[in-house]
């Protein structure tokens, strides 16, 4: 179970994907690519300016995550709905989930409403209930611009790819407050001091799926 960071809010909340790939220039000038392992998401968290008191609060749940090597889970609040809607019309009432997996890189989705229009780059996660209990996330980006013409099936396409065996058919896909599971990065935790009385804590992240 992930911990819920203090409700000061981030200033900066800079996630992006690295995509497990490693690369060399052939003598022609071609770049030839490998995987050296499966996709992920790493940043950088910047809370909001925080007063003395919210500061010391943050300051300990920050060093106590990463000393304990707990999981954090955050919302980006720039992209807490996808860019067509807002809170009042979002249309969706529960989460769709995953009706199958042509592949790595393409979801069929159930639950979505029809005539529903979603955007390439709108964020979402995919949540996998685990057997014996937690559940594994992976947070994600739509790659293709998407208009829903069934609530039955819904062709999806994501980016980066999803990892090789973790997520299965009735998966829970969030796009409205979607968030990503992560690991606070050990040394990297530091105090910015705006003025005397404000400051702010940056901290880089690694994605968890666990």
């Amino acid at each position: 179970m992930a911990l819920t960071p203090p409700a000061y809010g981030w200033s900066s909340v800079d996630l992006g994907p690295d995509l497990g790939m490693s690369s060399v220039r052939s003598e022609g000038g071609i770049v030839v690519t490998s995987r050296r392992g499966d996709p992920f998401v790493t940043g950088k968290l910047t809370t909001r300016a925080l007063k003395p008191d919210q500061f010391a609060d943050m300051q300990a749940f920050v060093v106590d995550a990463c000393d304990r090597n707990e999981r954090i889970d955050v919302v980006n609040p720039r992209y807490r709905l996808p860019r067509a809607y807002t809170d009042a019309t979002w249309p969706l009432i529960t989460d769709p989930a995953i009706s199958a997996i042509t592949d790595l890189y393409h979801l069929s989705l159930s639950g979505l409403q029809t005539g529903m229009t979603l955007k390439r780059g709108d964020r979402l996660c995919i949540v996998q209930e685990n057997v014996g209990g937690g559940e594994s996330v992976a947070y994600r980006w739509l790659a293709a611009d998407v208009t829903v013409t069934s609530a039955i099936a819904q062709a999806v396409q994501i980016t980066p790819r999803l990892p090789m065996g973790i997520f299965a058919v009735a998966a829970t896909v969030k796009f409205k407050n979607p968030f990503a599971r992560l690991a606070i990065v050990p040394g990297t935790i530091e105090a910015v001091i705006t003025d005397d009385y404000l400051t702010s804590i940056t901290f880089e992240v690694s994605e968890a799926l666990r």
